[in-house]
């Protein structure tokens, strides 16, 4: 006992065999430990141990309750998360018939658009032919006379 505390060390069981224990570090855990709460500086060891265990029970009532408050904000953080997804997947499933609609009217429109040039180039190719058939119309009717009135067959 050094000044009415005991010593740290007193209450430690032995090093294991091939360690010992550092004197310096435990005088300065001493000298630390002394102007703290935890070892008093006066003998009265029943009061200060019953203080010590309430301030401990009082700190882990403490911890118990930020752990309680935490897992409690946790599972609303989580119940908040659920909620707004499927508050999402509502509005989006809502939206499917509209998304739908736009969709078909954008193919409607794109199938529209390739109809009418499939209708202009077959004019396009219709006309040409009606044109190199005019102008062949003289020419096969020539040949045409001339292969029925050729005496010669």
């Amino acid at each position: 006992m050094v000044g009415g505390v005991s010593s740290i060390h007193d209450s430690w069981a032995a090093p294991a065999p091939g360690r010992s224990l550092n004197p310096g570090f435990i005088r300065s855990l001493e000298d630390g430990l002394r102007g703290s709460l935890l070892v008093p500086s006066s003998t009265d060891w029943g009061t200060h141990m019953d203080d010590t265990l309430q301030r401990l029970l009082d700190a882990e009532m403490k911890a118990e309750n930020l752990a309680r408050e935490a897992e409690e904000e946790h599972q609303r953080s989580i119940a908040e998360a659920a909620d707004e997804a499927r508050e999402l997947d509502a509005r989006f499933t809502d939206r499917i018939p509209e998304l739908q609609r736009t969709w078909i009217a954008r193919s409607e429109e794109r199938a529209a658009k390739t109809i009418a040039e499939v209708e202009r180039r077959y004019e396009e190719r219709h006309q040409s032919l009606r044109e190199m058939a005019d102008k062949r119309e003289d020419e096969a009717l020539d040949a045409a006379f001339q292969v029925l009135l050729d005496v010669r067959l």
